[in-house]
């Protein structure tokens, strides 16, 4: 019979395993953006599309809102104008970020 110290050991890594895996990102404060002209929160996707055409680029997944962190948004990003956040479920505009260097095609550029 193994030594049940190294049993519990393998426990507990595996069980620290698993909650370090579910953890979300770490909180940390985003730059402030000024607002797109002409786009306010709760405007629909056809109104984006108006003001600004179409995205050069979009991306789902993580999105933070000061210290609120979640997946259900998509951004659209416009080259050398900045992006708009999309709720996924209801398709309105949650916020939009004037950004000149936005490379337009992903948000690490």
């Amino acid at each position: 019979m193994k030594n049940p110290r190294w049993i519990l050991f393998a426990v507990g890594m595996a069980m620290l395993a698993g909650a370090i895996s579910c953890a979300p990102p770490p909180l940390f404060h985003p730059s402030d953006w000024p607002e797109l002209p002409g786009i306010k929160a709760g405007d629909s996707a056809d109104q984006v599309l108006k003001v600004l055409g179409p995205p050069t680029g979009t991306v789902d997944g993580w999105w933070s809102d000061c210290y609120r962190f979640d997946m259900d948004y998509q951004i659209w990003l416009y080259k050398r104008t900045g992006r708009v956040i999309f709720d996924r479920w209801s398709h309105r505009v949650v916020q939009t970020q004037a950004d000149p260097g936005q490379a337009g095609t992903t948000m690490g550029d």
